[in-house]
């Protein structure tokens, strides 16, 4: 890995959300001084959402996806009848009752992050953001870095990471939190690796 890639700084890692792809690192530290998450990027697996919405004192959600709806779980939900696949039948069946669950506590946007929108949640000085938005992370980096003041950690999943390094490497030099986990994602492929990083205000 380049240097910018390795994290230099030891934090007590609690791990979030699903137990294959979805689920992410954070520094015990920052979920205990947060009280907002804004993430970016839950399509049919807001498990990271819930787990943290459960287990920590943050209760201010909000969430932004342009594909997350009923017409989305019913879509995967005929595709486990198709293939006879069960366990998935009844996973998906299931989502519908969580997805409601999931908008009765969080403001749920059914769209594509809008930077005008979610400033009037931005209020405090605490705040988790996680971005996993298949490639259109490089579109908010800016807005990160402004307002970068406000972030306690940062949870972010970068694709295409040989072609947009350079990028990479440049928010990383500009950003004050403190790289703290590196994962290569388990689904990368060898001409679009996708790596998730965590940062951290509150490490070492």
């Amino acid at each position: 890995l380049p240097n910018c890639l390795i994290p230099k700084y030891k934090a007590k890692l609690i791990r979030f959300g699903s137990e294959y792809d979805g689920g992410y690192l954070i520094n015990e530290n920052d979920i205990k001084n947060s009280d907002t998450l804004i993430s970016l990027g839950i399509h049919d697996d807001w498990e990271f959402e819930n787990e943290i919405y459960k287990n920590s004192k943050i209760k201010n959600i909000v969430l932004f996806d342009p594909e997350t709806s009923n017409l989305l779980i019913f879509k995967y939900l005929l595709i486990s009848i198709v293939k006879f696949n069960f366990k998935k039948l009844k996973s998906n069946f299931l989502k519908f009752k969580k997805l409601d669950n999931l908008k009765s506590y969080s403001t749920f946007f059914n769209q594509k992050f809008d930077k005008n929108l979610v400033l009037k949640y931005m209020n405090s000085k605490n705040i988790i953001f996680k971005i996993d938005i298949e490639g259109d992370e490089y579109k908010d980096l800016k807005f990160i870095l402004d307002h970068q003041e406000k972030i306690n950690s940062l949870i972010i999943e970068f694709h295409d990471v040989g072609k947009n390094y350079n990028i990479i490497h440049k928010f990383i030099m500009n950003l004050k939190l403190n790289l703290i986990h590196t994962h290569v994602n388990t689904f990368s492929q060898k001409k679009n690796i996708a790596i998730e990083l965590s940062f951290s205000r509150y490490a070492p």
